[in-house]
């Protein structure tokens, strides 16, 4: 695997924890504040969300509304920056993004994790805005 290598394009991951978890962080969920939902599925899932995707030997993939990245394991002198998943998800409108959605889930002190999103809204000027929620389990 390498970092160049394109995302994979799932047409239908319908029954698989990488599906799940993808319809969960999709941008069009960030009117429903579903964070502590996407925590909680993360605790008991983030390794075997992880797996899947190393195990279609991609380090990305997408299912046309939402990119799921999982970097590769550490390895000696690069430890990713203890990145263990990243999504981005969008919403165009009047051919600009209206909204994004980004979660990002790293390894902390103490062997604990911590899930970050930050949701951005732009939908006409000024009505710029932006939330970032984070919690660590």
């Amino acid at each position: 695997m390498t970092a160049s290598m394109p995302p994979v394009h799932i047409a239908d991951m319908s029954d698989n924890v990488a599906s799940t978890f993808m319809n969960m962080v999709q941008a069009e969920k960030a009117a429903t504040s579903n964070f502590d939902d996407v925590v909680e599925f993360l605790k008991a899932n983030y390794k075997a969300i992880v797996k899947y995707v190393h195990d279609m030997d991609k380090l990305m993939i997408d299912d046309g509304k939402v990119m799921l990245n999982c970097p590769p394991a550490p390895e000696a002198g690069n430890n990713h920056g203890d990145e263990l998943i990243r999504t981005y998800a969008e919403i165009m409108q009047d051919e600009h993004i209206a909204i994004s959605r980004e979660f990002k889930v790293h390894l902390v002190e103490d062997g604990k994790v911590e899930v970050r999103v930050e949701t951005k809204r732009n939908i006409g000027k000024p009505d710029y805005s932006d939330c970032e929620k984070k919690a660590i389990f």
